[in-house]
């Protein structure tokens, strides 16, 4: 190093320093060529392992544009339709019974906001308006030195807010909606346009609150999910033969058609 060797004269140490700036300027180019293929070489290797991936990806974007083109064909179908396929393959029918068993999980959950959670809030709104007008009643009789005097009775009325009842409705609404965002029976659901999925995410809770419910209860009384049955449910293994699920296919295909004719199918 330059800091150990000793210089006799400053003429020395400047030839010395030349020395060391020739030699730095010989090693910087060829260190700058050596830095420029490294980073060649990993753009490279981040282009093969691009390359490698893409298949994979392309293959990924494939089946998700697929599945989704199907679920909007299928969402686009008529009832007898969906059912008729339904019937044929029953791999359909569970997912079929899933997706909608998940729709109506995420509609039930904001229609209890609206009913009941929002409802509650107004009335205790209401309520509280109630307690400032005595307040403000009181609060004005006394400036006008007409109050009188309240017993402990009276006054712990007007103190009541009826929390209890407020605390009840609260942890009933509460134990619906456990009920329904932990529900995954599934497969015991139906297509059926006629099964109210209500009572069998809830087991049957009080729901006329909710008209979905309130409707499904006054057209069917007697209705029970428990005894509901699709007329194409066979507990046969042979139901699920490759050719009824080939004939499955075909209907599929041919409702997707049916679609596109219509406009109502956007393959892009």
């Amino acid at each position: 190093l330059v800091m150990d060797k000793k210089f006799e004269s400053p003429d020395q140490l400047k030839r010395h320093y030349r020395k060391l700036q020739e030699q730095y300027n010989e090693v910087i180019p060829i260190y700058q060529g050596r830095v420029a293929q490294r980073d060649r070489i990993e753009a490279l290797n981040q282009e093969h392992q691009q390359c490698v991936r893409a298949p994979e990806r392309l293959l990924g974007e494939l089946y998700s544009a697929l599945g989704g083109s199907i679920l909007e064909s299928l969402r686009s179908m008529p009832q007898a339709r969906l059912e008729k396929i339904a019937s044929l393959d029953p791999n359909l029918n569970s997912f079929l019974k899933k997706e909608l068993g998940l729709k109506k999980q995420v509609q039930y959950l904001r229609e209890l906001t609206v009913s009941r959670v929002e409802a509650n809030v107004q009335q205790v709104e209401q309520e509280t308006q109630k307690i400032d007008r005595k307040i403000q009643k009181l609060e004005l009789k006394r400036r006008r030195g007409k109050s009188k005097r309240y017993s402990r009775d009276d006054l712990d009325r007007m103190r009541t807010v009826k929390s209890e009842k407020w605390a009840k409705r609260r942890l009933k609404t509460e134990k619906i909606r456990r009920k329904i965002t932990d529900f995954n029976k599934y497969d015991d659901g139906s297509v059926s346009e006629d099964f109210l999925w209500w009572d069998l995410i809830t087991n049957r809770s009080y729901g006329d609150d909710i008209y979905e419910v309130r409707e499904h209860r006054r057209r069917f009384p007697d209705w029970n999910h428990r005894r509901h049955r699709d007329p194409w449910d066979n507990d046969d293994d042979d139901h699920a033969t490759d050719a009824i699920i080939d004939h499955a296919a075909d209907d599929l295909v041919a409702s997707m058609a049916e679609s596109d004719d219509a406009g109502l199918f956007d393959a892009s």
